[in-house]
């Protein structure tokens, strides 16, 4: 089970996210004056991995952003009428396709790298793969040791990307689930 934290995780000398003088894995959460969520994001290692969700004050989801130490993932942005006003998805830091959206609904752009393979975003998108290649090449001689080690981490890595799947799944929206977890935060906080 991930560990919740509500409020602000401490930044460390080492550029890391600690909660109680150690790395935190896990949710980290915001909640309002009404006591909702307003924002979550997720946490592997001291290193902000997985998601982050961002709602209004009436629970209407505006932002939702996946992304791993890569700089892959995808994000989506609503307006506060639930219309979609931003998707795209990023691969190695670069966007790759993006589709922008009007308050009405309308599409008001619609990029794709691939569509300009002499622009300086492709070419600068294409040169981050070939050094991603020579990358795995040069990982596969590394010693032994070494890559056992990278093979814990990885296979520590995607269980904790497992976990965020089946937490986002169980809780799809800033609701009622918090409650527990803020009710005990009082409980701990103010009476222990």
């Amino acid at each position: 089970m991930l560990e919740r934290v509500l409020g602000t995780l401490e930044y460390t000398d080492e550029h890391t996210y600690a909660h109680n003088g150690k790395d935190f894995t896990g949710i980290n959460f915001y909640i309002n004056k009404q006591e909702q969520v307003t924002e979550e994001l997720s946490y592997f290692e001291g290193m902000k991995w997985g998601f982050y969700r961002k709602w209004n004050s009436n629970g209407v989801l505006l932002k939702l952003h996946t992304v791993n130490l890569d700089g892959n993932g995808r994000s989506k942005k609503w307006y506060g009428n639930k219309v979609l006003q931003e998707d795209c998805f990023y691969d190695s830091g670069s966007i790759v396709w993006r589709k922008r959206w009007d308050q009405q609904g309308n599409l008001i752009e619609d990029f794709n790298i691939m569509e300009d393979p002499n622009g300086e975003n492709y070419i600068y998108w294409k040169k981050i793969q070939s050094l991603k290649e020579q990358g795995k090449a040069y990982n596969s001689l590394l010693p032994l040791e070494i890559q056992e080690v990278r093979a814990k981490w990885d296979e520590q890595v995607k269980h904790f990307e497992e976990e965020i799947a089946n937490y986002l799944e169980k809780f799809p929206s800033n609701k009622v689930y918090y409650l527990k977890d803020f009710v005990n935060f009082l409980l701990t906080t103010f009476i222990a």
